[in-house]
């Protein structure tokens, strides 16, 4: 069997939100092919991760790779266009469609 190497691997990362610390050294990754769920109550910190994740809220500290390349201080357009991107569920933006069709359309993206 052949070894993979992680396509995203987030290393003891800690973010914030004005002086609330939000994120507290999380770790995570996950290789070419797998599916990775983050589960827990509200205010957990599942949000924050994704949007660290993406740029929109940098960790103070830690680091963030894709692939080889270390993103944690690029700007979310380019991680975008990368091909890490989100949907969060706010109803005003995809009120209409349906989780299937939410899926095909960030495949078209």
């Amino acid at each position: 069997m052949k070894a993979s190497k992680p396509i995203l691997q987030v290393k003891d990362i800690e973010t914030y939100y004005g002086l609330s610390h939000i994120l507290f050294h999380l770790s995570l990754g996950m290789e070419e092919g797998e599916v990775l769920g983050l589960l827990g109550r509200n205010g957990a910190g599942k949000t924050t991760t994704i949007r660290s994740i993406i740029g929109l809220t940098p960790a103070k500290s830690g680091s963030i790779h894709f692939g080889e390349e270390d993103i944690t201080r690029t700007p979310p357009f380019v991680i975008a266009r990368m091909g890490i991107r989100a949907s969060f569920s706010d109803k005003r933006v995809f009120g209409d469609l349906t989780v299937k069709e939410i899926w095909r359309l960030a495949k078209e993206l």
